[in-house]
């Protein structure tokens, strides 16, 4: 298992979400195209179930095998539930791949910077009204200082990258066109040798 660090931000309406106590965090869902196998918060936090795979301030340091990998979606605000998997005002679906390799190093993906407004209902409940803006920042000076601090671990940098193909679909556990997304994308092409 190699440990893969970065940072997610969510911007909502031109300011940075602060996040707050347990479960008021993003939740990503990453997918693994050698296995075709969704991993959720729980397996992302190592089987813990009340454990966070986002710290407050958006860092990450997640425990993967090798192999290919896109966060197929993100669940950015916990006030209340989806309605349905496909739902644009809940999930971000960022169509962001990255690549671990074999090599045993921790790993430091970069900052996955999700830009959206958004509008509270009548109970106070967070939606996303805007087609969130999806960018890949390299802090790689700042947030290795931070991994080695919190976690006294030295990253090698290789960075995430966007797929636009893969941008906006709803790709998910029980989504019917999983088979035809992922025979339409053409992974050799977009992963960049390193």
């Amino acid at each position: 298992m190699v440990a893969a660090c970065g940072r997610i931000r969510f911007v909502a309406n031109g300011e940075e979400v602060k996040w707050g106590a347990i479960f008021d965090r993003p939740t990503p869902t990453l997918f693994q195209v050698e296995t075709q196998h969704f991993i959720n918060r729980i397996e992302l936090a190592g089987g813990g179930l009340f454990t966070e795979v986002i710290d407050r301030d958006g860092t990450f340091c997640w425990r993967l095998v090798s192999g290919r990998y896109f966060i197929s979606s993100i669940f950015p605000f916990q006030d209340d539930a989806p309605s349905r998997r496909d739902d644009f005002g809940k999930f971000v679906f960022p169509g962001v791949a990255f690549q671990i390799d074999s090599t045993r190093h921790p790993v430091y993906l970069g900052t996955l910077k999700i830009s959206v407004s958004v509008r509270r209902d009548f109970m106070r409940n967070r939606r996303m009204i805007s087609k969130p803006s999806i960018e890949v920042l390299d802090e790689f000076d700042s947030d290795r200082v931070i991994a080695r601090d919190k976690l006294g671990v030295d990253l090698e940098k290789k960075l995430m990258f966007r797929v636009p193909e893969l941008t906006d679909v709803p790709f998910q556990p029980g989504a019917p066109e999983f088979p035809a997304i992922l025979r339409a994308v053409p992974w050799h092409l977009l992963m960049p040798s390193r």
